[in-house]
């Protein structure tokens, strides 16, 4: 069995509840040999929604969203946008901090198209002409 990188989430957190590492310092991390090369954020979200379903993915404004109940959100606005959007599309996203932005961000990784956040604090005539800038917009 081999040791644990010294660059892993629990190397790293052990460093830095050690004191070992001072908060403002830059890392440069490595990606870990033995893992896959296709792993997606959406993967392990579904990971976590079999492993451990009841438990808290993330709060917004102070509600609980469960790894399940994430998983079968972002499901379910896949299923919706599989119509619209197609591998390699690029999607702008523009959302305030909300659950369905989480959803739509995992959803459109899950259909291999591209998120593109977009400002909420932009102003309304920018926002209109930035669609015109990336070919096969459409609003």
């Amino acid at each position: 069995m081999r040791s644990a990188c010294c660059h892993s989430p629990v190397a790293l957190r052990c460093r830095i509840r050690s004191g070992r590492i001072r908060p403002g310092r830059i890392f440069a991390f490595q990606r870990a040999p033995d893992m896959a090369a296709g792993l997606r954020i959406v993967d392990l979200l579904r990971h976590h929604a079999e492993q451990t379903p009841n438990r808290v993915a993330l709060r917004i404004d102070g509600e609980p969203r469960s790894f399940l109940q994430l998983h079968q959100g972002v499901l379910q606005v896949a299923g919706r946008l599989q119509t619209i959007a197609r591998p390699g599309d690029r999607v702008g996203l523009w959302f305030h901090n909300c659950f369905a932005w989480v959803e739509c961000f995992l959803a459109l990784d899950l259909l291999g198209a591209v998120s593109v956040p977009i400002n909420t604090r932009l102003f309304a005539f920018n926002t209109l002409r930035a669609p015109h800038r990336c070919p096969r917009a459409s609003c």
